[in-house]
């Protein structure tokens, strides 16, 4: 299933998930523990935001022993992607 526009804006106005995102991205493949060291929340709340991100299609976890790493998935954001594009040269009058 892939998620709505708005279900994506209200997953990432979040700060702490787009920072979880960004690290993704930065790091690639991260254990929860190492997302959690880095914000200002418990691990278990690290653990309920990756749930959402994972739902969502954002992210992939992949469990190994007692760790679980995480990974952006290749096409999690494609739909803002999508939405941003008629935004853009091509697209509507309007240019971002």
């Amino acid at each position: 299933m892939t998620p709505s526009t708005d279900t994506l804006f209200r997953l990432l106005s979040d700060p702490i998930r787009r920072s979880m995102i960004e690290r993704l991205r930065d790091e690639g493949e991260v254990a929860v523990h190492n997302l959690a060291d880095r914000v200002p929340i418990s691990q278990p709340a690290v653990s309920r935001h990756l749930a959402r991100l994972r739902a969502a299609g954002l992210v992939n976890a992949r469990s190994a022993g007692r760790e679980t790493f995480y990974s952006l998935t290749e096409d999690g954001l494609a739909p803002l992607k999508e939405w941003a594009s008629t935004y853009c040269e091509g697209g509507a009058r309007l240019k971002i």
